[in-house]
């Protein structure tokens, strides 16, 4: 069985950044809210499937290019005979579903009826799944995860697993006892090795270096660090501990997420931690990152950690 752990999207980490250091309004704010609460609908369903006691394998976030057209797929299950591709919607509130538009029942409000996009998607799976010569049956369903989301008026042919059908769905996959092949395996290699990555899929707020607030972030509730030993950093906000090491890699991560053209030196990431130890920062530097260059003309080359 592959269960990994569902990595927080990178939009999302660089939207937290930003929040976490600029006033972020409008638009942007009820964007970033919009992705951290997608982001934990997924991880809610992820720890549901862990129900799962059929043979399977799981893929999450998978973005994939098929016929130069890409697609998204929050979670895909594969078992023995056919494979699930799951859209995950953490929506709150009470819909009336018209004319395949969903209407807010106390704004009036529409938003984008899930299933429009997910159609689009398990067709163009299936071309996939056909290019590659696999033939495993496909399902495709819209997950409402969040037991405070009502749907009026709901057609009875619509693939919807609303909260109270999620455990009858898992018990309904666990029905099924064949052993996964080779088939099965090989097929989650290819969509491995086919998985893409776009840094940018919206636009994100303008911002430069100058405008943003330095200094190191919880990575829990993005409040600012103030108590600071030589092992241990501490969050007054929430009392989250961490190691201090790994709180300098995370903040190395962040600063090439937001400055990707930047060069990585120890002068750049003492400066934007706000780090009295110039030592401190290029020990961690040099303990997980590969030098480039020499003297002052030296920098780290990320990507040898990610």
């Amino acid at each position: 069985m592959t269960n990994t752990q569902r990595e927080k999207p990178v939009i999302l980490q660089i939207m937290e950044s930003l929040k976490s250091r600029m006033d972020l309004t409008g638009n942007y704010l009820s964007y970033y809210y919009a992705l951290h609460k997608g982001w934990e609908g997924e991880c809610q369903y992820d720890r549901m499937l862990e129900k799962l006691t059929c043979e399977h394998i799981i893929m999450k976030d998978l973005q994939l290019k098929v016929n130069r057209t890409t697609i998204q797929i929050d979670t895909l299950v594969i078992t023995a005979d056919r494979i699930y591709l799951y859209e995950i919607k953490n929506y709150v509130g009470s819909y009336i579903h018209e004319d395949e538009r969903f209407i807010n029942c106390s704004t009036g409000n529409e938003i984008l009826n899930p299933i429009i996009q997910l159609s689009r998607t398990q067709v163009l799976f299936r071309q996939l799944l056909k290019q590659s010569g696999i033939h495993l049956s496909l399902e495709y369903f819209v997950v409402y995860i969040n037991p405070q989301f009502t749907l009026y008026q709901t057609p009875h042919n619509q693939p919807y697993v609303f909260p109270n059908q999620i455990t009858a769905h898992i018990k309904q996959l666990n029905s099924q006892c064949k052993s996964l092949t080779e088939q099965h395996s090989l097929l989650s290699e290819r969509l491995k090795a086919m998985h893409t990555l776009d840094r940018y899929t919206v636009d994100l707020p303008v911002y430069s270096y100058d405008k943003l607030k330095r200094g190191m972030v919880c990575g829990n509730c993005q409040g600012t660090i103030e108590e600071l030993t030589k092992r241990v950093y501490y969050c007054q906000g929430c009392g989250l501990k961490e190691e201090s090491s790994k709180s300098i890699l995370r903040h190395i991560v962040e600063y090439h997420q937001l400055f990707p053209n930047q060069k990585i030196t120890t002068t750049a990431i003492q400066e934007w931690c706000v780090l009295p130890s110039r030592k401190k920062v290029r020990t961690v530097l040099d303990r997980y990152l590969k030098k480039q260059g020499s003297y002052r003309w030296r920098y780290y080359d990320i990507h040898t950690y990610e």
